[in-house]
């Protein structure tokens, strides 16, 4: 198989062609198109719910009716898809591979990692570190993408912009200064505001239970002792596996 074939994501209907034959083929291209279906379609009701709901009947117009509603998320339904097909087809034209896309995820999405994080492990997580460090963030990934291509390559062509060391050094660059705005947007706020602003992701008499496949409250200050020592030595194990996969990428 050639690059181009390994980056336009043929990998697998080569092996499935070369250990079952004729079937092999079929089946891929099955599987490939319930996925695409199936992901359209997941895309396409979240964003005209989100659209609809959460700033039509919002921001738009609060007292429309069901019908209207429903009128609403079918025109976004249709102008969605006819948006995601056209830009479907100029990346196609503009040479972008599905390696490339997936490379590029880490560089747009790497930013939200540390601020989501800190939203549900620290109590002390502001509005301007959770609204401000994604953005930011993502500015200096970029940044660090373009600058990073040019000195390798001389050029910001697909192929060199496309390469794994631009790609990795935007990655950090995300991760690490959303991770630093986060941080360093805490004193932002002033004391009274900060104390309005902190949220107990549990309270200190309950504690979460695995029981029967679901989770129950129970007030039991030694079992949130282990929890809370079980939560460090997954975290542990966590950041050393990231470590691991790091060095090996690298």
């Amino acid at each position: 198989m050639s690059e181009a074939d390994i980056s336009a994501g043929l990998v697998l209907p080569y092996a499935a062609v070369a250990l079952l034959g004729r079937g092999g083929a079929i089946g891929t291209l099955l599987i490939i198109f319930m996925a695409v279906t199936s992901a359209t379609s997941s895309e396409l009701i979240a964003v005209s719910s989100i659209f609809t709901y959460d700033f039509y009947r919002t921001y738009v117009k609060p007292d429309a009716s069901g019908r209207r509603l429903i009128y609403m998320s079918h025109v976004i339904v249709v102008c969605y898809a006819l948006f995601i097909s056209t830009f479907s087809v100029g990346l196609y034209y503009a040479g972008i591979s599905m390696g490339y896309l997936y490379l590029m995820m880490g560089v747009i999405i790497s930013a939200a990692v540390i601020p989501a994080t800190l939203t549900l492990i620290w109590s002390g997580q502001n509005k301007w570190a959770a609204a401000l460090s994604p953005i930011f963030g993502l500015a200096f990934a970029l940044v660090a993408w373009l600058v990073t291509a040019k000195k390798e390559c001389g050029d910001l062509g697909v192929a060199c912009t496309g390469s794994n060391n631009p790609m990795l050094a935007a990655c950090w660059f995300a991760v690490i200064k959303a991770g630093g705005i986060a941080v360093s947007t805490m004193p932002l706020l002033r004391a009274k505001e900060l104390k309005q602003h902190v949220f107990h992701f549990l309270d200190d008499s309950v504690q979460i239970q695995r029981c029967r496949h679901a989770f129950v409250l129970m007030a039991d200050p030694q079992q949130l002792t282990r929890q809370l020592r079980h939560s460090s030595c997954r975290m542990r194990y966590g950041l050393q596996l990231v470590a691991n996969r790091i060095a090996l990428w690298n």
